[in-house]
């Protein structure tokens, strides 16, 4: 049985990744420092799958993980991150994000430990309407989230392309484990939620549109992500929904009526209206394409019963 160390293991992503590898069979090591994540979110992540909790959970800030406790394990899923976009304090977002991941980078290149990281499609910025972001474009990020993922990807780049290192570049992932995340959760989620209600609130136009992904489909191609090529990597569906067109799919025929806002004056020049992730994708892994409008249905579903 081989044994993974996850950080920001009781988050959204890090919680379902923890528990699909135990129910793949293999231990893990679980580090969140339980700012932002919840030990319900484990819970629930093994519930989903029919697995009880195999390893260790340290309830530790990343930081202060042993390095003799990156050497003994298979391999390495760094997840933690400050990921609520709002917030504006730079020394704090870099060295959680960034700075201090460099270590931890560097002890699993010296332990010849593979690693993959969770990188964001925060990085590329605004795009035009219909463009594909590719790993290798410029990258003009709007805020200071997506400005520490660039510095994080920078750190690897120090590192070389022979370390068996891979960042991957999450676009806008949606479903179960995130309701902890309260306004940060995806607006899948937001809108079902007021669908449920029979009201919705949406920015005009309504088709502004994202690039949405299964956590689900996440979670496989991080998986995969670890035992591939060094490298950049998009983890996205390849196909943009817009927000209207969401509204219909977690409606299903039930009437809802719209809100229309303006956009804040306040974050207008900084609202991304559109994304559309464009390869490479993680070698071996399909994205989910199209199919992605039916996981939103499904997951809408689930969130009605809730």
């Amino acid at each position: 049985m081989k044994r993974y160390l996850v950080t920001g293991g009781a988050g959204f992503i890090g919680s379902n990744l923890a528990a699909e590898i135990i129910r793949r069979g293999d231990g893990v090591v679980i580090v969140d420092d339980f700012r932002t994540g919840s030990w319900e979110n484990i819970v629930e992540a093994c519930h989903r799958r029919g697995v009880e909790l195999r390893g260790r959970v340290l309830p530790l800030d990343y930081r202060r993980v042993d390095p003799d406790a990156v050497a003994s394990v298979d391999g390495v899923f760094h997840l933690a991150a400050i990921t609520d976009t709002l917030v504006n304090d730079d020394q704090l977002v870099l060295d959680l994000n960034a700075h201090s991941a460099a270590a931890l980078m560097a002890e699993c290149a010296r332990s010849g430990i593979p690693m993959v990281y969770a990188s964001s499609a925060a990085v590329y910025g605004l795009r035009e309407r219909g463009e594909k972001l590719c790993v290798g474009d410029s990258l003009r990020p709007l805020n200071l989230y997506g400005f520490s993922k660039i510095a994080l990807e920078a750190l690897h780049a120090e590192l070389g392309s022979e370390k068996q290192i891979v960042g991957l570049r999450y676009f806008n992932v949606f479903g179960h484990g995130e309701a902890h995340k309260g306004r940060m959760a995806s607006m899948v989620r937001q809108l079902a939620t007021g669908a449920r209600s029979g009201t919705v609130e949406l920015f005009s136009p309504g088709d502004q549109a994202r690039d949405w992904i299964a956590v689900d489909a996440v979670v496989s191609a991080t998986l995969m992500a670890l035992e591939t090529e060094p490298g950049t990597y998009n983890v996205g569906s390849g196909h943009a929904v817009s927000f209207r067109d969401v509204v219909d799919l977690v409606s299903e025929g039930r009437a809802t009526k719209i809100v229309w806002k303006p956009i804040p004056d306040e974050i207008i020049r900084r609202y991304q209206a559109f994304t559309l992730a464009g390869p490479p994708f993680v070698p071996g892994w399909t994205a989910p394409g199209k199919a992605t409008e039916q996981a939103i249905r499904e997951y809408a579903r689930e969130l009605m019963r809730i």
